[in-house]
């Protein structure tokens, strides 16, 4: 090919990209040079130019803000690209702005949007809740429990004591002091009570977490303020006070003064120096003593032992650490007796504790007793510590 011929090509090609470029269509698809560009198809535009929809197509652009700003075509089943108009505002979805300090998103630029873009709607105030309508003419057979239509919830029995309620103690006469402590056999969380078994006595009064001393009732006072029973109506069963009331009849003349105290689910070293169990075991003692007239000093520790220690080898030897730094407080010189499992090994060193010699030390047997869920003791097994505890006493 000689020089002109080729000139001429070369001339040809250039006429025929120009004139593309400015006067293509393709599929209702104009290029125009006018308009920034964002999107290239250089199988229908040959310059840098961008793809603008005219108004002959049928785009929807309805959901775009979710489609990185691109539209469907229902005709030809494609998308359309992006509109210049769109993109050069903003495609920012504020639906979930509530959770994002009022930030939305652009699924075109693929950025949050500031806040100030959108006023947010201020969040519903929540409907006030109904007060004073629970309904009490059941609470004779639901042991002073009463039931909210409204809230549909239970309500608290009306014999609900106070934060500033006043002791009803009077005349105590002479106090034995019980000393309850131990693992979760201590605490008896929700077992069942017997309003024929399971009343307090006249001469039986219990340390409360929040009312001080009270009359010993199950199902009036807080007792621990970890456990059961707490809140009025809250009928659940002690083995401290089971083993008071036996005291109680063994002693008629004398008021058995309770202080319950226990940490379910810890091993014996949660009594270790500077623990918070025993912290908790000594730090009340002294405060309930602190608070009983004409009385400073604990008569009687029950120690209710649990599942916790099994397989510990050491838990005699921790045991009578226990009892050795309790004797040396100014508060206690009496008889410590710790209660047996249901199935831990620890009852067989537990033994040790009556033939040791020591007058001040015994242990409690569970033979013959059951539970209510293979580890905590049921309420006939705790009613029989109570008697076994205080014979042992």
């Amino acid at each position: 090919m000689n020089l002109k011929n080729m000139l001429i090509l070369i001339l040809s090609i250039v006429l025929i990209v120009l004139l593309y470029g400015k006067y293509a269509q393709a599929e209702g698809l104009q290029c125009d040079k006018s308009i920034t560009c964002i999107t290239i198809d250089r199988s229908k535009c040959l310059d840098e130019v961008c793809l603008e929809v005219s108004e002959k197509t049928t785009c929807d652009y309805s959901q775009a803000h979710v489609n990185g700003g691109y539209g469907w075509n229902a005709e030809t089943k494609e998308s359309c690209p992006p509109r210049i108009a769109d993109v050069e505002s903003n495609y920012c979805d504020y639906s979930s702005a509530h959770l994002y300090s009022g930030w939305g998103w652009d699924s075109v630029r693929k950025k949050s949007c500031p806040p100030n873009l959108v006023e947010l709607e201020p969040e519903p105030e929540p409907e006030p809740v109904a007060t004073n309508t629970c309904d009490y003419s059941n609470a004779s057979n639901n042991n002073g429990w009463g039931w909210d239509p409204v809230n549909r919830k239970s309500c608290s029995p009306i014999l609900d004591v106070g934060q500033d309620a006043e002791p009803e103690i009077k005349d105590l006469g002479d106090i034995l002091v019980l000393l309850m402590g131990g693992q979760s056999n201590a605490l008896n969380n929700q077992t069942k009570y017997d309003s024929s078994l399971d009343r307090g006595l006249d001469n039986m009064i219990v340390w409360t977490s929040y009312n001080g001393w009270q009359k010993a009732d199950l199902c009036t006072y807080i007792w621990d303020n970890q456990w059961y029973p707490k809140a009025g109506g809250n009928c659940s069963n002690h083995i401290g006070f089971q083993i008071a009331k036996n005291l109680a009849m063994k002693n008629p003349s004398k008021t058995i003064a309770l202080i319950p105290t226990g940490s379910a689910g810890m091993p014996i070293s949660h009594w270790y120096d500077g623990r918070a169990g025993l912290k908790d075991f000594w730090g009340k003692a002294e405060l309930a003593l602190s608070n009983l007239d004409g009385k400073n000093d604990v008569d009687y520790i029950a120690f209710a032992q649990g599942e916790s220690d099994a397989g510990n080898p050491k838990w005699l030897g921790d045991i009578y650490n226990l009892i050795k730094r309790t004797k040396d407080k100014n508060w206690f010189d009496g008889k410590f007796i710790v209660s047996e499992t249901f199935k831990s090994d620890v009852n067989e060193q537990m033994q040790e504790l009556r033939w040791d010699g020591n007058n001040d030390t015994d242990y409690v047997s569970a033979s013959g007793l059951y539970t209510k869920d293979g580890v905590h003791w049921n309420a006939a097994a705790i009613r029989e510590l109570g008697k076994r505890f205080a014979e042992r006493f």
